[in-house]
């Protein structure tokens, strides 16, 4: 599978549904230019609430997407953008959408 054509793919459908398909997805909207840096931030930033002895995220918080981003078997990553009007599943308008999928997951 292409990982940046299912991205991309992905993006245009202007979805933030992270489990639709056969991969894991990563999502990052922005209603600025978009910074691809910063959102690689962000979804680090879910590290604060990831414990390393138990492997697991703090009740109540969400790590997905930091678990994501340092899974050690992932070794083939696609991200694709895509400017949406409305994102679906959330009241997001205007945005940039990143979708960055991961292989394996």
């Amino acid at each position: 599978m292409d990982l940046e054509v299912a991205a991309e793919n992905h993006a245009g459908n202007c979805s933030w549904n992270r489990n639709s398909g056969p991969t894991k997805k990563n999502l990052f909207a922005t209603n600025s230019t978009l910074d691809v840096k910063l959102a690689i931030e962000e979804w680090n930033g879910e590290r604060k609430f990831y414990n390393f002895s138990t492997s697991q995220c703090e009740p109540g918080k969400i790590c997905d997407d930091y678990i994501q981003v340092i899974w050690s078997i992932t070794n083939r990553v696609g991200c694709g953008s895509k400017f949406c009007k409305k994102v679906e599943d959330i009241k997001a308008e205007n945005v940039q959408l990143l979708v960055c999928t991961y292989h394996p997951w």
